[in-house]
């Protein structure tokens, strides 16, 4: 009969091994182009103020984004997103497969 422990370790594996497989096929059908990614940067344009000198006012100054340069760097934040999902399932994947682990106690190695 499985203990606890052991059950619960199969089911952190289980939900180890979805986020993995989760973060994998979304990243692969952003890559792909099949979805897009998530709309994090919505900046139209880049406004920032140049100061001219002592005596001049300082000038603002407005730059239009390229919306491709939006969609690459949202592509890198839910790459980056993507890559933290990977690694915390990995971690609870690791923590739940040393919970079905059997301890054997060597009575030559305690002492």
């Amino acid at each position: 009969m499985l203990d606890t422990e052991k059950i619960f370790g199969y089911i952190m594996f289980a939900v180890g091994l979805c986020c993995i497989l989760f973060a994998l096929s979304s990243m692969r059908s952003v890559f792909t182009g099949a979805t897009l990614p998530p709309e994090i940067f919505q900046m139209q344009t880049l406004n920032f103020t140049v100061n001219l000198g002592p005596n001049n006012p300082p000038a603002a100054m407005s730059m239009a984004l390229d919306p491709e340069i939006r969609k690459l760097a949202n592509m890198f934040l839910y790459y980056l997103f993507m890559f933290f999902v990977v690694l915390v399932g990995g971690k609870i994947g690791s923590l739940g497969i040393q919970l079905t682990k059997e301890v054997k106690w060597d009575k030559k190695n305690l002492g």
